[in-house]
């Protein structure tokens, strides 16, 4: 049966009775869902209290064993630092599986976090061996600065990308769908930014083809500096004025480059000492 608006009445018609069984509604469902989720909620609060002081407890502990043990000051910041996001990761995996433990309908993830625990350790273990492999590759083959940072780059988005496959994984999520619609998104936003692509492109050709390197002294149409930095979008020199001029690959790739350094020692272009 319908019912017949009241055109008499004010709240009705300005819409306030509608708003207050909205919020009435919704207060209701606030309250069902605290009574359900309330207690869980403030053991899971307990428990990231308890956990927060343990890790804070333990991590003065092995700050001061570290400090007492290791005298070399870089050896004791590199192995503070690994065992720190070792903790890191074990107490915060042990403070999840707990929280899930006493959670209504999430108790089934407690296995899944185990086992991303025991994935990031085994990604953070081997990213550690193929930086190690890496490096001494780029030693052996002389490689210079721009383009082992380009290997390392590179090696590292593919590691990460492997990691949060296998990671998703683990929950039941196959990202492949997801990776394929984004290729396509990826194209369509290719086509929208041609000039970032060209200038990515153009810093690969020239760390490959290495027409200069850092600390070269190098000239071009307009500008004379020393090279600073090479990154896959932009090249960095350095004037004579010490001013500091970032210029898009695709304008140096496309230009005629002097390597001012490339018959004599490096900081002395054209027989002239430099900066």
């Amino acid at each position: 049966m319908t019912t017949e608006p009241d055109w008499n009445n004010t709240s009705y018609l300005l819409g306030w009775d509608g708003l207050r069984g909205v919020l009435a509604e919704n207060w209701r469902l606030a309250l069902a869902s605290l009574e359900l989720y309330g207690p869980a909620l403030l053991i899971a609060l307990v428990i990231a209290a308890v956990y927060w002081l343990l890790y804070a407890g333990t991590r003065r502990l092995m700050l001061a064993v570290t400090r007492r043990t290791l005298q070399d000051p870089e050896r004791r910041s590199m192995v503070q630092h690994f065992l720190d996001i070792l903790l890191k990761l074990t107490l915060l995996m042990l403070a999840t599986i707990s929280v899930l433990a006493v959670t209504p309908g999430i108790t089934n993830y407690a296995g899944p976090v185990l086992r991303v625990y025991l994935l990031f350790l085994l990604l953070l273990t081997g990213w550690s061996a193929l930086r190690f492999f890496l490096d001494r590759q780029a030693n052996r083959w002389n490689l210079d600065t721009s383009l082992t940072l380009l290997l390392n780059n590179v090696a590292r988005i593919l590691w990460v990308t492997l990691g949060i496959y296998m990671i998703f994984a683990q929950f039941g999520i196959n990202l492949l769908p997801i990776l394929g619609g984004l290729g396509v998104v990826g194209l369509a936003v290719g086509f929208a930014a041609q000039d970032i692509l060209a200038n990515f492109i153009s810093g690969i050709t020239m760390l490959l083809d290495r027409p200069f390197r850092i600390g070269d002294w190098i000239r071009t149409a307009d500008r004379e500096g020393q090279v600073t930095g090479l990154t896959l979008r932009t090249t960095r020199i350095r004037t004579r004025d010490n001013e500091y001029i970032s210029i898009p690959n695709k304008e140096l790739a496309g230009s005629v480059v002097t390597n001012l350094s490339q018959c004599g020692p490096a900081g002395q272009p054209g027989g002239r000492r430099g900066l």
